[in-house]
């Protein structure tokens, strides 16, 4: 298996959480490398042992986000199988529709308006409740068998799932718990509402951080191979292997387009999500990422601003915003 020492470090966060170690493990890794893969692996393997596998995912729906959305997953996954385990923690009515929890009473007229000078501190105390009622359900459930909680993309996460996940993970003590939360590296530019709260949470003691970095070339061609459903020949093997540069997701474009391939285009799948991207840009630096394209893999800093409509300021923030982004590398000591 090609993230064999990944998985070997997962199975041991989850045997000492089943012996009463709680902890955290945070997995990152550029789109496409495997997160989502290996977590699946995880959950068959903590399924097996009869664990509690629950997962939820944030996803990609602008600046606000969907408050809570991960664990709003969990909760109604949880229901499904032990609605009262939920029931019997009424703060966390908030993350569930009505349909599955009737919400709290409404509080009494004479309560704080929004905007009223003491407004905040009763939100905030709403939801230290919640969290502790999440802490709380997590941490019964822990007492019967051990917990294994997936988050998946927190780099999509809103300010409200964040703060959830820094509470949660601060917490973490004696239960027979271990959470696993994924993040996209190459999404985390410098001002990233993400970056601060990692960096927060890795100086915890429960918490360690995986990176997944790309195949080489020996782990992709075995990759490769072992997805295939059909053998394929070594040349196939090795051009695959050779293109996806270590990507497990464009791995799987290229050989799922390989078999009846007319032309060399890039797959359709891949195309999406490598513009997707791309998209994200400014104009001007969209433009700059075009003319690089051009060039190939490498463009000489001299030749871009050769061919670019930009002053020499337009252009070197433009080439930061590429840069800040993933979209562009620097090669040390080359003219980029």
């Amino acid at each position: 298996m090609a993230r064999a020492a990944e998985m070997v470090r997962l199975r041991a966060s989850l045997a000492r959480a089943e012996a009463g170690a709680a902890s955290a493990v945070l997995v990152s890794g550029d789109a496409g490398v495997g997160k989502s893969r290996l977590l699946e692996e995880l959950g068959r393997t903590a399924a097996a042992k009869d664990a509690l596998v629950l997962s939820g995912r944030c996803l990609d729906v602008g600046e606000t986000g969907l408050p809570y959305l991960p664990f709003v997953e969990i909760l109604v996954q949880l229901n499904r199988s032990d609605p009262d385990a939920v029931r019997h923690w009424p703060a966390l009515a908030r993350l569930l529709p009505e349909s599955i929890m009737p919400a709290q009473q409404e509080p009494p007229s004479n309560s704080p308006r929004p905007g009223s000078p003491t407004a905040a501190p009763e939100r905030d105390l709403g939801q230290l409740q919640l969290f502790d009622a999440l802490i709380g359900l997590l941490t019964d459930l822990s007492s019967r068998r051990c917990v294994l909680l997936l988050v998946e993309d927190l780099h999509w996460a809103d300010s409200s799932t964040r703060d959830l996940v820094s509470f949660l993970l601060s917490r973490l003590r004696a239960q027979r718990l271990l959470v696993v939360a994924t993040y996209r590296s190459d999404d985390l530019h410098r001002r990233h509402p993400l970056r601060p709260l990692l960096a927060e949470l890795v100086r915890l003691p429960a918490v360690e951080r995986i990176d997944l970095t790309p195949f080489d070339l020996a782990d992709s061609r075995r990759f490769v191979a072992a997805l295939a459903e059909e053998p394929l020949s070594d040349n196939v093997i090795r051009e695959i292997a050779e293109r996806c540069e270590g990507n497990a997701f464009f791995a799987e474009e290229l050989m799922a387009a390989c078999i009846d391939r007319e032309d060399d285009r890039v797959p359709t799948g891949l195309a999406d999500v490598l513009l997707a991207r791309i998209e994200r840009l400014s104009p001007a630096t969209q433009t700059v990422v075009r003319l690089a394209s051009v060039a190939g893999r490498r463009v000489r800093h001299s030749r871009l601003q050769g061919v670019a409509d930009m002053s020499p300021v337009e252009l070197d923030e433009a080439l930061r915003e590429a840069v800040q982004h993933h979209v562009l590398l620097v090669e040390d000591g080359a003219d980029v």
